[in-house]
């Protein structure tokens, strides 16, 4: 309920400052943009991936944190590359996707490493 509100109260106030400075309406939505994203992440998010962490079984707790991590990445990415479209910064788009991509190949490294040898083992015996 608090988002929403919070949600409510930044549009009012980006509508009413468009309408009073429009040079600076690209800043100013940036501004609250990160604000709103701020405020969905430490409010709602990172305490839905803090419960799911403890409720996660030991022997699955290292998949489980590269998934929401993973997740959390996705989310962010896709965030920012709508900022990008709204605000006409298309040429940084396929930078931000890019970029997401490869910061979650690197955090799946370690896992998909250790199953090769895993298989790799295997194989060999």
């Amino acid at each position: 309920m608090q988002i929403i509100l919070v949600t409510i109260v930044i549009m009012f106030l980006m509508l009413l400052l468009k309408q009073i400075l429009p040079q600076f309406s690209p800043l100013i939505l940036s501004f609250f943009f990160f604000i709103l994203l701020s405020n969905i992440l430490f409010q709602t998010l990172f305490p839905i991936v803090r419960h799911v962490l403890e409720q996660a079984p030991k022997e699955a707790l290292p998949i489980a944190r590269v998934l929401l991590i993973s997740v959390f990445l996705t989310f962010l990415g896709e965030a920012l590359i709508e900022w990008c479209r709204n605000l006409n910064l298309n040429t940084f788009v396929p930078i931000i996707s890019v970029s997401c991509h490869v910061l979650i190949l690197t955090y799946w490294l370690p896992l998909i490493q250790q199953m090769f040898n895993t298989l790799t083992r295997l194989l060999i015996e």
